[in-house]
């Protein structure tokens, strides 16, 4: 079950079809039409289980938009804080400093970095230490 409340039934069809895109984005092949099909499998999900974090997280990933991506990644933080899901406050937050890191907005990374540093000591996680090192690393190269 996922930290927000999703089967592990219904969430390994996602985890698998995300494995497959990536391994697809890696050979330079088209991912379009899986992208959609992900989407699909998503919005069938939120259907089922409501715009839980990680549904809308994994969705920012496959939209085409930037502006649509930051928008379901800041839905996605409040509803991770509605439920007290520190899991995906930890990864959502890191998506959205790292949004912010590539736009070069160093206000807003501030901002991020500070809610990332508060949520990884509630959730301990490798990927998510590496992560905030990354960008405490970016924002020493804007000053």
């Amino acid at each position: 079950m996922t930290s927000d409340g999703i089967s592990s039934k219904d969430w390994e069809g996602i985890e698998g079809l995300a494995s497959f895109i990536t391994e697809l984005s890696a050979k330079d092949s088209s991912t379009e039409l899986y992208d959609r099909k992900l989407i699909k499998r998503l919005d069938d999900l939120e259907e089922k289980y409501g715009r839980l974090p990680s549904i809308l997280a994994t969705k920012a990933d496959y939209v085409c938009s930037s502006k649509e991506s930051l928008i379901l990644l800041k839905e996605a933080y409040v509803a991770a804080l509605e439920i007290s899901d520190v899991k995906n406050l930890s990864y959502v937050s890191s998506s959205i400093a790292e949004f912010y890191a590539e736009g070069f907005e160093r206000q807003k990374l501030d901002f991020w970095i500070e809610k990332l540093q508060v949520h990884s000591l509630a959730y301990k996680d490798d990927y998510i230490e590496d992560s905030l090192e990354e960008l405490m690393l970016e924002r020493t190269k804007m000053e």
